[in-house]
């Protein structure tokens, strides 16, 4: 049975923010609806999966790219919040990459020292894929000796489809880099056959595997993670 709601009303649910009526429709739609339930139930078990992972390790004082202000104790508690819900922001005891934000300079890469970095893409906006494309050409000129990973999930699986406009040039970069890799999210890949907008991923791109297991095994080697 199809859903009514999207992926992010779902994660809305879980994070509390939904409406009081919102709430209501949504776990009437819940009782009778297996597929959502289903859904929902994957969802948690990646929050916990990230949890578990989470109270291995003892945070560090996170390194930050230098001119970035400081994040305070409420605010890491908003990161991890974020994080639990499968939007994963950063993990101590791992290198942490803010997402840039609008007074920020690309540059600002630079300043990191030479690491491999994950990037991370979650959304069919165009320009947030013109800027992952940007930015992971930047990574791949400017630390040549680093390894340099694109993880698209939800949406941003778009990217690696074959017709898409970006097509051309993510080849030409695969072409010219031997170090980046490509990889689709398998359940989003999934989600996206059955809800009929099926993807054609382009050559090279690695589908095997959820986004979520393939940052977490790459923090846990050690990687930057980028969030775009």
């Amino acid at each position: 049975m199809k859903s009514p709601f999207a992926n992010s009303d779902i994660h809305a649910y879980l994070d509390g923010e939904l409406s009081a009526l919102e709430t209501q429709l949504f776990e009437k739609e819940l009782a009778q609806n297996p597929e959502l339930a289903e859904e929902l139930n994957q969802l948690r078990a990646n929050k916990q999966k990230i949890v578990n992972f989470y109270r291995q390790i003892t945070p560090p004082t996170p390194k930050f790219i230098e001119n970035k202000r400081p994040i305070m104790q409420g605010q890491k508690t908003s990161l991890v919040a974020s994080l639990l819900l499968g939007v994963i922001i950063g993990l101590g005891g791992f290198m942490f990459i803010e997402q840039l934000n609008s007074n920020s300079n690309i540059e600002q890469i630079a300043q990191v020292p030479s690491h491999n970095f994950v990037v991370h893409l979650d959304s069919k906006d165009p320009v947030k894929m013109q800027k992952t494309l940007l930015e992971t050409q930047y990574l791949l000129s400017s630390h040549p000796a680093a390894e340099v990973e694109i993880v698209a999930n939800y949406h941003g699986i778009q990217l690696f489809d074959a017709r898409s406009e970006s097509s051309e040039d993510i080849q030409k970069m695969l072409a010219q880099y031997n170090n980046l890799r490509l990889v689709a999210c398998q359940n989003a890949l999934e989600r996206a056959k059955t809800e009929g907008r099926e993807i054609q991923l382009m050559q090279g791109v690695k589908s095997d595997t959820a986004a979520i297991d393939e940052v977490v095994d790459k923090m846990k080697q050690g990687w930057a993670y980028i969030k775009i």
